[in-house]
């Protein structure tokens, strides 16, 4: 899962869409505009604070991207894309402060933070140049689940027919302008995939239905069991007991009991 992928798929969350559109602008500075093919995993406390402090940024712009990532990186943590951060938007104003303070001495081996992880930044860069390789998608059938057409990469079939949120669709199985995605590399499963999800759909229908239904029954049978209670409570009191407690109650009027005897035998 890719740190693009991740911002996507976070800022569709309805709870999360308003913060994700104030904080777009710093996160594609400070982040997506060289880190957005890197995969969250890869995104540990000394790889970010190399991050804010090679960052030009404003100290407000650097922050309000470090938010932003704390809460990627525990969605991440949460669904199984990397470890739960350990460290705080702090860094980000942590690492500023050193920037700043760096540039006001003559730098020295010691002080570079090329000391502490001299190959972290090229294999981070390796890997992004690794990653930017374009994969090519196809274009599927929603009806007859046929693939339509293949595409050099997302973006030109975004450009072509003006289609968004490709990229969800596919890690999601689902549509995306009225069509199906998938890698191309991944085609021949698509179908397999798809019913899966449907079928696992389907089953959290059902066991949906059937708790509905455990609870409506739980509460159609309720007053019936009060009502076998109550009678079986009443049982247990004499008629002299019971016009005691009616006229304790308050209850007036006239009440009338029907007695049936026999008298004698045939």
């Amino acid at each position: 899962m890719t740190l693009k992928q991740a911002f996507t798929l976070w800022a569709l969350a309805p709870s999360n869409t308003v913060l994700a559109a104030r904080s777009r602008d710093a996160v594609q500075r400070v982040l997506m505009k060289k880190w957005n093919d890197i995969d969250l995993e890869q995104f540990t406390e000394a790889f970010c604070r190399r991050i804010f402090y090679q960052s030009t940024e404003t100290l407000e712009t650097k922050v309000k991207a470090a938010s932003i990532l704390i809460y990627l990186l525990q969605w991440g943590g949460d669904n199984g894309h990397c470890k739960p951060p350990k460290f705080t938007y702090d860094i980000a104003s942590e690492e500023h402060q050193r920037a700043q303070q760096d540039k006001a001495r003559p730098a020295s081996p010691e002080d570079s933070p090329n000391s502490t992880e001299p190959q972290q930044l090229t294999d981070m860069e390796q890997k992004k140049k690794r990653g930017k390789q374009p994969k090519p998608v196809v274009q599927i059938d929603p009806n007859t689940l046929q693939v339509l057409k293949e595409w050099p990469s997302m973006t030109e079939a975004h450009k072509a027919l003006g289609i968004h949120h490709i990229e969800v669709a596919i890690s999601r199985i689902s549509k995306a302008g009225g069509f199906y995605w998938s890698l191309a590399a991944d085609a021949d499963t698509f179908r397999q995939r798809l019913n899966d999800k449907l079928q696992e759909a389907d089953m959290r229908h059902k066991e949906r239905a059937a708790k509905m239904r455990e609870k409506k029954t739980a509460k159609e049978t309720e007053p019936t069991r009060q009502c076998d209670a109550a009678g079986g409570a009443l049982e247990a009191f004499t008629d002299d007991e019971l016009m005691t407690e009616l006229d304790r109650r308050g209850w007036h009027g006239k009440l009338h009991r029907t007695q049936v005897v026999a008298i004698g035998t045939e």
